[in-house]
Formats: structure tokens, C-alpha cells, sequence
């Protein structure tokens, strides 16, 4: 099972900044030892203990518990972002990684599936389309 604490900032009506916490320097989804029945328990205290602020209630979708957080009550300045660990930095760290998504018919966020976060199971495009299917 995984955990994805995900924050969007709408910066305006096509564009939306979404910051993901990920592991590993920003390059893999964070991994949650739970089993489909505890993993909601497990990632609203994975939530409570690195002060992350839930906007709504966390869902589960396939092997990924989606956290929305409250950007607004959340303090980001507890926390590294992906451009404060460079890559290789031991040991490595959990980071907010920023990604940008358009409201476009082009499928410019398509190119987001080439940033594999989870073996060959799950793409920044795969997690942020279950994201705004399910918070937005």
C-alpha cells in the first residue's frame, strides 16, 4: 500500500499547481505497511504525526490512500521540497514535489506518465487523475 498526501493550489480556471509528498528525494510514492482494511487508519496517522492538516476525509483508491490536504493549515515550511534535496542526498528524504496540470484537450498532461513513483504500477499522471476524479 502506498500513501499520497497531495495539496492543489488553483492558479487560475486551466491551471492547477499540485504539490505531492513523496519519499526517496521525490521519486516514489510513500509506502504504508497496512493492509486494505487499516490503511485509511494508517495514513490519517501518517497525516497526524508529520502535521499534515486532511481537507476532506483520505479514500482509498486501488493500492493508494489519497490524502487532500489543506494547504491553507498545513505548515510547508516544516517540511523539504524537491528542489531543497538534490538527487543522491543519504540519507534520503520524504519531499513536496510540485507539478503543474492544465484543463487542456491537447493531453499535455499526458506527459506525466513518464514519472514512474511506484515500480511500473503508478505515474504521477495515473495518481493526479484518481486525485482530481475523487477531490475535485
Amino acid at each position: 500500500m502506498y500513501v499520497a498526501p497531495i495539496a492543489v493550489h488553483n492558479k487560475d480556471g486551466d491551471i492547477k499547481q499540485v504539490w505531492m509528498m513523496l519519499e526517496r528525494n521525490g521519486t516514489h510514492l510513500i509506502s504504508l505497511d497496512a493492509t486494505e482494511p487499516t490503511a485509511v487508519a494508517e495514513a490519517e496517522s501518517f497525516a497526524a504525526v508529520n502535521d499534515i492538516v486532511l481537507a476532506a476525509a483520505p479514500r482509498l483508491v486501488g493500492d493508494i490512500v489519497l490524502l487532500p490536504v489543506d494547504m491553507k493549515r498545513t505548515d510547508f515550511n516544516l517540511f523539504y521540497t524537491w528542489r531543497e534535496v538534490p538527487p543522491g542526498t543519504v540519507p534520503s528524504k520524504e519531499v513536496w514535489r510540485s507539478f503543474v496540470w492544465l484543463s487542456d484537450s491537447l493531453g499535455v498532461n499526458s506527459f506525466l506518465n513518464e514519472t514512474v513513483i511506484a515500480g511500473q504500477d503508478h505515474t504521477v499522471f495515473s495518481v493526479l487523475t484518481a486525485y482530481l476524479k475523487e477531490f475535485q
